[in-house]
């Protein structure tokens, strides 16, 4: 088990701060964010809790220092290293693919869950009580914090332990992103819906949005379709194109600032294509520079 700070000053050491600091940062997070409504594909509303620049840091050090020593499930992609492209890679061209969301997963996190989760790994009670503090708001962990994907991994190994049994035992492959979950096989895996479900519920998390997809049908995970190899779906990919469009008409009329910060939302789609598709992504980039808009990859 790694070696965690046994107590609140020495946590504040590892983090180049005085404990009396600690403290008051744990005692004012709510104080130093602001909440933003981000629209849905589905019409809903998903709110992102945004930390002061202060804030933001100080989590970051908190991450990386100290919460990623906590080894992560392999099941779990939260992980450094991984990533939702390597989640939704292993399940292409599947017999079966299913997939589903653990509904209000961020607000169903607590701050008790949060804390036993710490204390499970090995954290003393001073310790996993603080850092339980700063990192959830509003008594529950919030999205958009860095520390949020590290935690939420934390917080789903127990589920992801005992989904490892059926890994093993009954040939599925099975990932969780965020509060996406994927399983595929390569017979009909259907039978298993009742008692993954329960597994999710007997941990204090409730699946929606449950899918079966066969071969006959577009399988997707997460709007990217695997059926055949890795693509971007087309409803996003002429999402992408009418950016472009609208990009190329606004280039000498748009204030620079505004049109910048459109151009660096463009190449953030467009990254995405690449890592997923790159000819889908050089298909788009001839488009984009026929039209006279600079939307190169910057690899640095």
């Amino acid at each position: 088990m790694p070696d965690f700070p046994k107590t609140v000053p020495e946590l504040a050491n590892n983090l180049d701060v005085l404990a009396q600091e600690l403290s008051f940062l744990a005692g004012s997070v709510e104080h130093a964010i602001k909440l933003k409504k981000l629209p849905k594909p589905n019409g809903e509303e998903r709110t992102i809790t945004v930390p002061s620049q202060r804030l933001k840091a100080f989590l970051s050090r908190l991450d990386s220092a100290v919460l990623r020593q906590v080894p992560l499930h392999p099941l779990l992609y939260h992980r450094p290293g991984s990533s939702y492209i390597e989640m939704i890679r292993q399940h292409r061209r599947s017999r079966c693919l299913i997939t589903a969301d653990i509904d209000d997963f961020y607000p169903s996190v607590t701050r008790s869950k949060v804390f036993r989760a710490l204390l499970s790994q090995g954290f003393e009670q001073s310790v996993a009580k603080i850092i339980t503090r700063l990192t959830t708001v509003f008594h529950s962990l919030p999205q958009g914090f860095p520390t949020s994907p590290t935690i939420a991994g934390i917080v789903l190994r127990p589920v992801a332990i005992r989904l490892e049994g059926l890994v093993g035992a009954c040939r599925l492959r099975i990932g969780i992103y965020a509060d996406n979950l994927a399983i595929s096989a390569n017979y009909d895996a259907t039978k298993f819906e009742t008692l993954i479900k329960r597994i999710f519920l007997q941990s204090g998390y409730k699946l929606d949005k449950w899918r079966v997809m066969m071969p006959s049908q577009r399988q997707e995970i997460m709007n990217i379709v695997v059926s055949n190899g890795m693509s971007v779906k087309a409803e996003y990919r002429n999402e992408v194109r009418r950016d472009i469009l609208i990009l190329s008409k606004l280039k000498e009329s748009q204030p620079s600032g505004e049109f910048s910060s459109k151009l660096a939302s463009l190449r953030g789609k467009l990254n995405h294509i690449y890592n997923i598709n790159p000819s889908q992504f050089n298909s788009l980039g001839k488009y984009a520079r026929r039209l006279g808009v600079d939307v190169w990859r910057d690899d640095s």
